[in-house]
């Protein structure tokens, strides 16, 4: 049974988190609210982030990317902890071509342990269909 968690961040502070991270930052993502309140991330589409020129898809590396990227400040947002968690693994579905076009993300955090945090993020575009899924997970505890 999946746990549900408030985002900490407010808008300002959210976009203060985007440009800390520097690969977030380069992607060019944003955080933002619908209406319902969910958070949802938001990757702009840019010609940089064309991997396939030929059909205009896009690489998936920038997907697995900004999926990853989403996950973290998802990760960041709803749990209270005083250093940057750290992805032990992330297991990426392509479902279909991303096209060139705005991407959205949504996070779901699965499970909230001590150490370690389980999460799975769902991408589309226009047409409301899921276009990749990621499993991943993060270590929030200080090795010591």
């Amino acid at each position: 049974m999946s746990k549900t968690f408030d985002f900490l961040l407010d808008e300002k502070s959210a976009e203060e988190l985007v440009s800390s991270i520097p690969y977030a930052r380069y992607l060019g993502m944003h955080i933002k609210q619908n209406i319902n309140g969910e958070v949802i991330f938001h990757l702009p589409f840019q010609e940089k982030h064309i991997g396939n020129p030929m059909i205009r898809a896009l690489h998936g590396g920038i997907m697995a990317s900004f999926l990853e990227c989403a996950a973290t400040m998802m990760v960041i947002g709803t749990v209270s902890h005083n250093h940057m968690p750290k992805c032990v693994n992330q297991t990426t579905e392509y479902l279909k071509s991303a096209k060139d076009v705005d991407t959205y993300a949504k996070v779901n955090v699965n499970k909230a342990g001590r150490r370690i945090i389980a999460t799975t993020t769902t991408a589309w575009q226009e047409e409301g269909q899921p276009i990749a899924i990621a499993q991943a997970r993060f270590m929030i505890a200080e090795q010591t």
